[in-house]
């Protein structure tokens, strides 16, 4: 049920210059680019700073270049915020069956979970790899290893590969460390070179990539980390905004009318009562992790003093979200031991709640647009099919990110995706822009072109008179 919600609005998101600057970045990796090795552009840097690896870039490249189509792609980071939350699950389950269902239905009516899983982007992989933390640490503190805490050092370098704000989830695996780590099993043999081949993957396209530059993208990153100034004007919102949505990740206290910070205050008073209740024990540790990781990322949101750009800045810790919630309906509604059949109940009733009330909230919190990947090929084969056209196209569609790649439909068509083909200089030119404002002509540097005909979701054919 999960998955078939997580899937619902699959080939509905915007297929814009994000994704096909990622699309190219596979390109990129394939010949060994710089712009391939590492990650995507972090928004609102100049110059620009991109995360620490090619992972979203692999993600989008594959199954476009298995020829299964862009609609695949959306379909693969759906699938894997599915799989990721029915793993977490089950790891959470060996701690307390009825907290792992609770956890499960706060975390299915948490809006940034659908939203996620409602876009096609390879931040969205933050998500499902927040959930391979919240259960490789669960793990851990359930059964000390070390070879459990080598992957989860793993997965946060990973997860570094997707955006550098995924260096909030470091607390987490400094408390699950520190708490384990003196009673954790050794690990030795094969697996330990696994590990330890797995973090110099993480690393090692990210270290050619500055080799070939100079430390080009090292030295962006900390021109930005020296330039951010605490508390600038007007961008302590972010920092405001995480606690907000972490603190309230179902939007009840909103809902209430409470403003951010009583809203904080609420959270705060709630975390130390779940901690009192619990006092050690997996869970214990698991709680103090989530507030210490939800504090953490807001203080890294202060010092960075950016405008909050998007729910992905505060997608990784969501699975931690839910739990001090979790934990207190667990310790306020049951005792100590849970019989079976009560456990099975509660299950019954988190089945029941995600059939009557998770097609809402998947739609609510879905981001609406027109400008899909199969709206946009609708367009174009309708108006150029079969001839040759040159392309004039404006901001979210022009490759501002990478200059040096191809545009959007400039990608559409000269990969095939699409029955127009582009040629430059061509009498006939398709527009795009997002407000779908074109005027009657368009004067280009090789003459005056007349509009034609403007098709939805808002792509215009011009003409140019001899």
């Amino acid at each position: 049920m999960f998955a078939w919600l997580a899937t619902r609005h699959v080939g509905e998101a915007a297929f814009l210059e994000d994704q096909v600057d990622q699309l190219q970045n596979f390109e990129s990796l394939l010949t060994l680019r710089p712009e391939g090795l590492w990650g995507a552009i972090m928004s609102g840097t100049v110059p620009p700073a991109r995360a620490l690896g090619p992972l979203g870039a692999i993600a989008f490249g594959v199954p476009v270049s298995l020829g299964l189509g862009v609609n695949a792609v959306h379909l693969e980071t759906s699938l894997l915020i599915a799989i990721a939350t029915a793993v977490c699950f089950l790891m959470l389950s060996r701690i307390d069956v009825v907290c792992a269902w609770l956890w499960l239905a706060v975390f299915s009516a948490s809006s940034v979970v659908w939203w996620n899983a409602a876009m096609l982007w390879s931040n969205t992989l933050l998500l499902p790899l927040g959930l391979t933390i919240a259960t490789l640490a669960s793990s851990c503190l359930r059964d000390p290893s070390r070879a459990t805490l080598g992957w989860l050092v793993v997965a946060v370098l990973y997860a570094l590969q997707l955006h550098l704000v995924a260096v909030v989830a470091v607390p987490m695996v400094m408390i699950v460390g520190a708490v384990t780590f003196r009673e954790a099993r050794p690990v030795r043999g094969v697996h330990a070179w696994v590990i330890v081949a797995a973090a110099v993957l993480a690393i090692a396209p990210y270290a050619i990539a500055e080799v070939m530059t100079g430390g080009a993208n090292t030295g962006a990153i900390l021109g930005h980390l020296g330039s951010s100034t605490t508390g600038s004007a007007g961008d302590t919102g972010s920092a405001t905004m995480s606690l907000a949505i972490a603190t309230d990740p179902v939007r009840l206290l909103d809902a209430l009318g409470l403003g951010v910070l009583p809203a904080t205050i609420v959270g705060a008073a709630l975390a130390i009562v779940a901690l009192r209740w619990l006092r050690t024990g997996p869970l214990f540790w698991l709680t103090a992790g989530a507030a210490v990781g939800i504090a953490g990322q807001a203080l890294f949101f202060l010092w960075m003093s950016r405008p909050f750009a998007g729910y992905h800045h505060v997608t990784l810790l969501a699975p931690f979200y839910v739990v001090v919630p979790a934990v207190l309906l667990r310790r306020s509604l049951f005792g100590e031991a849970v019989p079976l059949r009560v456990a099975c109940a509660v299950g019954g009733v988190v089945l029941a709640l995600l059939i009557t009330a998770g097609p809402w909230l998947a739609d609510r919190s879905a981001e609406r647009t027109p400008w899909s990947y199969s709206r946009i090929r609708a367009a174009l084969d309708a108006l150029c099919a079969g001839i040759a056209v040159d392309t004039d196209e404006g901001p979210a569609f022009a490759a501002q990110l990478n200059p040096q790649y191809d545009s959007v439909l400039r990608y559409l068509m000269k990969r095939g995706m699409t029955k127009c083909r582009y040629e430059p200089g061509s009498d006939v030119v398709i527009a795009a822009a997002r407000d779908g404002l074109y005027p009657a002509s368009k004067t280009i540097a090789r003459g005056t072109f007349y509009r034609e005909l403007v098709l939805p979701p808002g792509i215009a054919r011009y003409r140019r008179v001899p």
